[in-house]
């Protein structure tokens, strides 16, 4: 512990010793009054006004303290002294001044001090201070108590005549004390506040100020459940008796509604005999209340519920010492263990002294199990009643361990001595059992524990495939090596748990048959006793067995389609999400490439020309590549179609070196192009071969050597097939990476060097060919290169499919209309921008916007535009609900409405249309296509005649 600083206390003058003397000679009787007020008031474990001199500290009074006087270097208050004002230590174990402090760390134990100065004459002498066991902060009230009380202290020793007027003021704190519960409050002799502590406001709603000088609610008194009491006294009529009262419930309404108030309060008179008034405490018991109230009601269900039940509902309360009580049993109790429920509640011990004493040890010893796990109890056992005799009950109840160390049972206990009875009836259904067990095939088996030997009766020896000659019972070990090997443990914990949890358990275990079959056997067994239970009993497992291997393998195989059909699903979902992440920005690159190609204000230079071209050739190559991935995803769910049409090799071959030309200048590769004698068309997906070839082209340019050359060779193969190969000088693979090329996600090695790729291009390759009746062959010779051939069907005739330009956006022609209006819904900024400069060039058209579907809503319904674009993710609502909405207002059914949206997928676009979509553009936008779509609207509505422009 640090000694506190010497400033002030080092150099004592004969005048403060004088001081001290005079304090130290008022009555200890007057420090007394403070320091108990000061326990009470801030539930303290210490309280003490001390006195600080050079070198000690003196106790002139004190509760809890056994010391009279300590030194100064281990002294709280020389340290709050200095401060001069109040000191406070929360948790001094933590504090390194007094963690070594004898009352810290020593049997005391305290931790937490607050103390202030009391002042005499100008100088502050001595401290009034509480100390707690428990590390806290005293709260803003108790602080502020702990502060008038010190100044009360410091006034009474200052003037004898201020003495009396002190002692009033200790005993209103001591009166507010004894009757605080949440607020206090005092009144005068009229029943006129003229005080209320600060947590009147925070409690009721109200301030402070507007309640003095005005009287309590005069409202009735209400008993503890809330009902005005008969006759009728109101709370007014209570405080003109000018007697002491408590726990008085009145209404009070409040800006947080009507609440009820408990209000305890004592009478106030003065020297004189004369009635001054209340100090009291009040206290919200509204929700206290009404949770008595629901209790009640619940528990009048509860007990006309029980009166239902064919046995005894309880709560029983048991105690670590093993004692227990029970808060709550049904009135069956008094058949069922012939003991009230009064007697119950006080002691349960007699219900467990009716258990018959050969079961009672088992019973207490599964409860305790129960208690222990937290596992639900439920057991069958006999009883002897006084009256009744011998009978057999059956429980269950749950455990929950409560915060003070009980166990909590909600239980259920019910006669069951009746059920033997069925034993008899039970025995005669055994020959229909057996033959109803026989044409189902289930064998019964039974396992008598003492003895470890299992008998099968017939069909259960059929269920095992035993031959008919083979015995019927079997020692434990020989029935467990008729099991595959790894079922064994298995089989071992299943009778492990049938045999001490007394409950139905299942299992289902590999057998091997006397030919080495495997063969799947669903087991079914419970623990049982003898029958007769008045005797000694014998724990054996009775169970059934069934061979289940086909139904085993059929819920496999619908486990494993299941499997596949979900995770087909998710894959879908993801692709899906990819696709719209990248058919956003991609909108802004084609949309705006489109239009700085038909700017023709401002056209642009024949390079920069070509630099957009590029740019709009890349953008839409990335787009047929996203499209190609959720066809992929297609073709793995049988969902996958091809447009297969007479589509002109060299088209697509010069179409793909042009696309690939900035990459092999890059590499300094010469890429060269043999084609056929004549030109030559075959029949094929043209979208899905301009992906093939560009894949394999790239993979010809991105694997070879700088400066090598990348050779297209373009030839019939007899008169039904094309042949296309693609060669090149690069490093080649050795035959074990031909043997992985085509697997998802390998790349055989290249994933090692810095050249970009996924492993998937080729895998996607060789779905598309094959998905258009073809095939892709690959050699290679390591160090020296690799030929990929794509061979495809001939097309018949000379018909021409699709050029490359037609994949992507034309140019456009702008059009313009006289006086139309049109609503873009579009959280995406770039979007927005992209669909503003598209309708700017469309002369008088005017385009209003919307961020959100509840502004779009908004703005369709004011403005009725002629024409509504939407997104279909927008953040606030969907797409699909924005054009429902606009389909059930009158003023807009009959609106042109327009999907614009990134998702691609086609069941998205039937249920568009299936709620009144009347368009729906996918992302990226074809700005081609938009006019074509709004020259068709146009011409659809003559009152917007149309214009090239």
């Amino acid at each position: 512990m640090t000694e506190p600083g010497t400033t002030r206390s080092q150099v004592l003058l004969a005048d403060r010793r004088r001081k001290l003397q005079m304090l130290a000679a008022q009555p200890d009787r007057v420090f007394e009054l403070f320091v108990r007020s000061a326990l009470q008031l801030t539930q303290s474990d210490v309280a003490a006004v001390s006195l600080v001199g050079e070198e000690w500290q003196w106790f002139k009074a004190g509760v809890g303290l056994e010391a009279v006087h300590i030194p100064l270097s281990l002294s709280f208050c020389a340290h709050g002294i200095e401060t001069g004002t109040t000191f406070e230590v929360v948790d001094a174990a933590a504090d390194v001044r007094f963690a070594q402090h004898p009352l810290v760390n020593r049997d005391a134990g305290l931790r937490s001090y607050a103390g202030h100065p009391i002042e005499f004459e100008g100088e502050q002498l001595g401290m009034l201070f509480v100390m707690s066991a428990q590390p806290r902060t005293l709260t803003p009230e108790q602080m502020r108590w702990l502060q008038d009380l010190a100044q009360g202290a410091a006034d009474a020793a200052a003037s004898h005549e201020r003495i009396f007027k002190l002692q009033i003021s200790q005993r209103r704190l001591l009166d507010f004390a004894s009757a605080s519960s949440d607020w206090l409050w005092e009144t005068d002799s009229s029943h006129h506040y003229t005080w209320l502590s600060d947590r009147f406001e925070d409690l009721t709603g109200l301030t402070v100020q507007s309640q003095l000088g005005r009287n309590p609610p005069a409202s009735p008194m209400r008993d503890g459940a809330g009902r005005v009491v008969e006759p009728l006294l109101g709370f007014l009529e209570v405080l003109d008796r000018q007697q002491s009262f408590a726990r008085v419930v009145v209404l009070k309404p409040t800006p947080m509604g009507d609440r009820l108030i408990s209000y305890s309060a004592i009478a106030k008179f003065g020297s004189d005999g004369m009635f001054r008034g209340y100090r009291g405490s009040a206290q919200d018991v509204t929700h206290r209340i009404g949770a008595e109230r629901q209790e009640r009601e619940v528990s009048d269900t509860l007990r006309l519920l029980a009166q239902h039940v064919p046995g005894v509902l309880y709560q029983r309360v048991s105690r670590p010492d093993g004692t227990g009580y029970c808060p709550y049993a049904s009135e069956s109790v008094r058949q069922l263990f012939e003991i009230t429920p009064e007697k119950l509640a006080l002691d349960c011990g007699p219900m467990f002294d009716r258990i018959h004493p050969e079961d009672r040890k088992s019973v207490e010893a599964q409860i305790r199990s129960a208690e222990n796990s937290g596992q639900p109890w439920s057991q069958t056992f006999r009883v002897v009643l006084p009256e009744a005799g011998l009978r057999v009950l059956s429980g269950f109840a749950s455990p929950r361990r409560m915060p003070d160390g009980n166990v909590l049972w909600h239980g259920f206990t019910t006669d069951v001595t009746e059920s033997e009875k069925a034993a008899a009836e039970i025995a005669r259904s055994g020959q229909q059992w057996e033959l109803a067990s026989q044409a189902a095939g289930i064998g019964i088996f039974e396992l008598n524990l003492s003895t470890a030997t299992i008998t099968l009766d017939r069909n259960a020896c059929q269920v095992h495939h035993l031959p008919a000659e083979s015995p019927t019972a079997f020692v434990l070990a020989q029935w467990l090596d008729m099991l595959e090997p790894s079922a064994r443990e298995s089989a071992q914990a299943f009778i492990s748990l049938a045999a001490v949890s007394g409950v139905i358990q299942r299992e289902v275990l590999g057998v091997v048959t006397t030919s080495g079959e495997p063969r799947r056997i669903e087991f079914v067994a419970r623990a049982q006793a003898s029958r007769d239970r008045t005797r000694s009993r014998t724990p054996v497992l009775i169970g059934v067995c069934r061979d289940i291997t086909e139904e085993y393998a059929i819920e496999r195989l619908r486990q494993e389609m299941a499997e596949t059909r979900e995770a087909n699903r998710s894959k879908s979902e993801l692709l899906s999400r990819i696709s719209h992440e990248l058919r956003t920005p991609l909108n802004g690159i084609l949309g705006f490439a489109q239009l700085l190609e038909g700017d023709r204000k401002e056209p642009l230079t024949s390079v920069q020309k070509q630099r957009v071209q590029t740019i709009r050739m890349s953008g839409t190559r990335l787009l047929s590549l996203v499209n190609d991935v959720l066809e992929l995803s297609r073709i793995e769910q049988q969902m996958f179609s091809l447009q297969r049409e007479s589509v002109s090799v060299n088209s697509v071959v010069n179409s793909g070196i042009a696309l690939l030309q900035p990459l092999a200048l890059e590499r300094a590769l010469q890429v060269e192009f043999i084609g056929a004698e004549h030109e030559l068309h075959v029949k094929a997906d043209r979208r899905a071969m301009d992906q093939v070839f560009t894949n394999l082209l790239s993979n010809a340019i991105k694997y070879n050597r700088a400066g090598g050359q990348a050779t297209v060779i373009v030839e019939p193969l007899g008169t039904s097939k094309v042949q296309i190969s693609i060669e090149d000088t690069g490093v080649g693979m050795s035959e074990a990476q031909v043997d992985q090329l085509f697997q998802p996600f390998n790349r055989v090695g290249a994933e090692k060097t810095q050249i970009e790729g996924t492993g998937l291009g080729l895998v996607i390759a060789r779905e598309l060919t094959q998905g258009m009746g073809g095939t892709i062959e690959v050699t290679s010779t390591p160090h020296t290169g690799s030929c990929f051939t794509i061979k495809l069907p001939l097309a018949k005739g000379s018909q021409t499919g699709r050029d490359s330009t037609d994949s992507m956006p034309a140019q456009t022609d702008w059009i313009e209309a006289a006086g139309g209006t049109a609503l873009y819904i579009e959280d995406d900024p770039v979007n927005a921008m992209l669909m503003r400069e598209v309708f700017g060039r469309l002369g008088n058209w005017k385009l209003l916007e919307a961020a959100t579907g509840a502004e779009g809503l908004r703005l369709a319904l004011a403005e009725q535009p002629h024409l509504l674009l939407t997104d279909m993710n927008l953040p606030d609502m969907s797409g699909l609900d924005i054009v429902k909405q606009i389909r059930q207002q009158p003023a807009t059914r009959r609106m042109q409405v327009i999907a614009v949206t990134a998702d691609a997928l086609p069941q998205q676009q039937e249920m568009a249309r299936q709620i009144g979509v009347d368009g729906y553009w996918t992302k990226p936008l074809d700005l081609a296509l938009i006019l074509k779509h709004l020259r068709g609207f146009f011409s659809a509505n003559p009152d917007f005649p149309l214009s090239t422009k």
